[in-house]
């Protein structure tokens, strides 16, 4: 259960962990009012902090120590270099919703709702540069992979663009229909990639991207908003709405249905074997973990008033 004394008060600092994070132990969660959750037990307990002034948090990363960590709100980027102890702000003009982070947290990338600008740092966050992607009318999905150089960008639309040398130019993806991807996951390495297209359903590529297959259709899940998977690539999650979370241990060949579920969620995580696992919920459902590669999942969390907007875990040892 959640120990509500470990919440600090609104506007107050999360403390820096005094202990080296094992794989799995640093979680994130993001609420999409104002707030970040973290645990540093493996999701057992949770405490909270607000993070941005102007309301509505997007996305959440981090790199895969869970030293740096990525998040983005109404014009602002918020980057932490603690573990997610603290953030700094960069300003920037419009909502920046989804967001990909490397392994070594020297690439991110951020993406902007209803606009087609798309923001990058390549030294840890630092300092950022925006383009404007002409190909694309705006930025839904943002995901990489843990080199950074592998990056997958959508509108949820009508366009799914990737791009193979760390953002710096976007082309169509082939192989896939032409109705734009709502949620994106990468092995660390770039070699299998894993997108849904609604209508469609789940497709992969073994190949870097360059040729895509559907493995698991529209009519087993819907509405799939988040996706994660282990650092090879072997064990997948997706997270659906008003879905359970449905898993594979063959790189997405077969899926199982876990049996946990809840009514809407849009984040979820996994360490870089899959044995930690994280799904997020809403309201009364809060949000799953599992310890046990998928096998069993335990409520944990807070009753919130509306949903969160996603997940991130550190998938290595710091």
């Amino acid at each position: 259960m959640l120990n509500n004394a470990l919440i600090p008060q609104q506007g107050s600092n999360l403390s820096t962990p005094s202990f080296v994070p094992l794989a799995g132990q640093l979680q994130f969660i993001v609420y999409d009012s104002n707030v970040v959750y973290r645990s540093i037990d493996y999701g057992l307990t949770w405490t909270s902090a607000v993070v941005s002034a102007t309301g509505f948090v997007g996305k959440i990363s981090c790199s895969t120590t869970g030293k740096y960590v990525l998040t983005s709100a109404n014009g602002r980027i918020l980057v932490s270099s603690d573990y997610g102890a603290s953030y700094t702000t960069n300003l920037r003009t419009g909502l920046f919703r989804d967001n990909a982070i490397s392994a070594s947290g020297q690439y991110q990338y951020v993406g902007r709702y209803s606009s087609n600008v798309f923001a990058t740092s390549t030294d840890y966050g630092v300092t950022w540069s925006s383009a404007t992607i002409s190909s694309i009318s705006e930025i839904y999905v943002t995901s990489t992979d843990g080199t950074g150089q592998y990056v997958i960008i959508s509108n949820g639309g009508d366009t799914t663009l990737e791009s193979y040398n760390y953002g710096i130019t976007f082309s169509a993806m082939s192989g896939i229909p032409s109705q734009g991807a709502i949620s994106a996951t990468l092995s660390s390495t770039g070699q299998y990639q894993f997108v849904f297209i609604n209508g469609y359903g789940v497709y992969r590529s073994s190949d870097y991207g360059s040729s895509w297959s559907l493995i698991l259709s529209n009519a087993v899940v819907d509405g799939v908003y988040s996706m994660s998977c282990s650092s090879t690539g072997q064990y997948v999650m997706i997270c659906g709405y008003a879905r359970n979370i449905f898993q594979s241990s063959d790189y997405g060949t077969n899926f199982t249905d876990s049996g946990y579920g809840y009514s809407r969620g849009f984040g979820c995580a996994m360490d870089y074997n899959g044995v930690h696992r994280l799904a997020t919920g809403e309201g009364a459902d809060k949000w799953w973990v599992s310890s046990d590669s998928g096998v069993t999942y335990t409520r944990r969390g807070v009753v919130l008033s509306t949903y969160t907007t996603g997940a991130a875990m550190n998938k290595t040892n710091a």
